[in-house]
Order: structure tokens, then C-alpha cells, then sequence
């Protein structure tokens, strides 16, 4: 009698165990999904407005070079500005839209092969992400920027519900961050 009484309350703590293990994994699967869901979003702004916005940032908060029209290419509706050797800006346009009053989809920080290792890069990243959104912090642009590289295999972006993903893609002959920008 005692080892069934033994046994049936073994039993009675491994099945509410179970229960109390599936309700909490379901709470954190819901939590994670409502995580993702929540990008955030921005205001829709142009490309005049976030080059101008890039550069002050530069301006403002490093002692980095800034980018000009001096070293823009136009090509296939996408704004090529060279920074240094091998690292470029890219502005990409909505579908659909050209010129410097065309809104915004992503921005890019294209780095040749043979400069991944320029500390400019993540400097220029940060303040490519920072520029997109004033609320973002440059711990928030690091921790972005560590994410992006560790879903770069799968080719998701990180984000931290303020607005801006960031995807890191790697090819044979360069690497991007990509800042997207997220609209309603």
C-alpha cells in the first residue's frame, strides 16, 4: 500500500511536471512569436533626406570621412557612393521609384572582399543603423550587427522592434550589411 500511495504521487508530480513544462514553453513560443512580429516601423523618408541624415550623423558622433556626390554612380536605379577603397554606400529605392525624392527600402554598406577587416566597416554600419533611426543606440547598433552576422547563414535579419533590420549577406567576391527599413 505504501509503494502504490509512493507511486501514484511520483506520478501525480512527473504528469503536472509535463503540464507545467508544456504551459511555460508555450508562453515563451508565444513570446518569441510576438518578438518577431514586432519589427517596428519608420517614418517613410527619401533618399536625399537619409544621405543628408548619414552624413550629419558622421558629422556629429565619429571621426569618420563623409560620403559625396563626388563619388555616386547611378546603376540599375541604385545610388552608389564610394567611402574608401572597397567600402560603399547604396541606396536602394522602393520598386517602382527613381530620383533623389524616391523613398527608401534599404540602405547598404558594400564591402569588397579584401576589406572586411577595415574597422570602418562596422563604424560606417553603426552609423548607417543609428542614421535610420535616432532611437537606436550604438550598443543596440552592436548587438544588431553581432545578430545579423549570426543569422547571416540562414539570411534573416535582426531586429530590435525600433524600425530597422539588418541583414548580413556574404558572397564570393563582397559582404553587406543591409540596413531595411520597415514602413506600416
Amino acid at each position: 500500500m505504501k509503494n502504490i500511495k509512493r507511486l501514484l504521487r511520483g506520478l501525480f508530480v512527473a504528469v503536472f511536471a509535463f503540464i507545467l513544462i508544456g504551459c511555460t514553453n508555450e508562453k515563451n513560443t508565444d513570446e518569441q512569436e510576438s518578438n518577431q512580429n514586432n519589427i517596428g516601423y519608420v517614418e517613410k523618408e527619401n533618399v536625399e533626406v537619409l544621405v543628408t541624415r548619414f552624413n550629419n550623423h558622421i558629422f556629429d558622433n565619429s571621426g569618420l570621412g563623409p560620403i559625396t556626390d563626388d563619388y555616386l554612380k547611378i546603376e540599375d536605379n541604385k545610388y552608389w557612393y564610394g567611402i574608401t577603397d572597397g567600402i560603399y554606400l547604396i541606396v536602394v529605392p522602393m520598386e517602382g521609384q527613381s530620383g533623389t525624392e524616391a523613398i527608401v527600402d534599404s540602405m547598404q554598406i558594400y564591402v569588397e572582399k579584401e576589406f572586411i577587416d577595415d574597422p570602418q566597416v562596422i563604424a560606417y554600419t553603426k552609423m548607417l543603423i543609428m542614421s535610420n533611426n535616432s532611437e537606436i543606440t550604438n550598443n543596440e547598433a552592436t548587438n544588431l550587427i553581432d545578430e545579423s552576422s549570426k543569422l547571416s547563414n540562414e539570411k534573416l535579419a535582426s531586429n530590435n522592434g525600433k524600425g530597422i533590420s539588418v541583414r548580413y549577406l556574404k558572397y564570393d567576391d563582397h559582404y553587406e550589411y543591409q540596413v531595411i527599413r520597415n514602413y506600416k
